[in-house]
C-alpha cells in the first residue's frame, strides 16, 4: 500500500498534469529479508560462537548471530549445498555444493 500511495504521489505534477510516473512503469521488490529462508535444505551450528547457518536449494546461506543479527551470503552459482560446517570457533564455515566446489567463508565474529 506505501508503495502505491508513493508511486501516486511521484507521478503528480506541481500543475497538476498525470504526465509522470506511472504505477506500471515501477517494479516494486523487497531487498532484505528477515527470518529463515524458503527451500531451506542444511544448517550447521557453532556451539562456542553461537553462530546457526542455513543453506537453501538456490545457493544462499543465511546465518544467525547472537543479539537477533543475521547475515545473508550468496554463492556465485546457484546450487544448493551437501556439506555444511564450522570450523569450531574459528569463525570459517566450510560449504561443498553438489558441484563438488568448496565455498570458505571465514571471519564470522559477532
Amino acid at each position: 500500500m506505501f508503495v502505491k500511495k508513493f508511486v501516486e504521489k511521484a507521478a503528480k505534477k506541481p500543475g497538476g498534469n498525470s504526465d509522470g510516473l506511472k504505477s506500471s512503469e515501477v517494479d516494486p521488490r523487497v531487498v532484505f529479508h528477515y527470518g529463515i529462508p524458503s527451500g531451506s535444505t542444511m544448517f550447521a551450528y557453532d556451539s562456542i560462537q553461537k553462530i546457526l547457518a542455513i543453506s537453501t536449494m538456490d545457493g544462499r546461506t543465511k546465518l544467525f548471530g547472537r543479539d537477533n543479527t543475521q547475515a545473508l551470503l550468496e554463492s556465485e552459482e546457484m546450487v544448493p549445498s551437501k556439506f555444511l560446517q564450522f570450523v569450531e570457533n574459528k569463525g570459517i564455515l566450510l560449504n561443498v555444493t553438489f558441484k563438488n566446489l568448496l565455498e570458505v567463508r571465514w571471519r564470522f565474529w559477532w
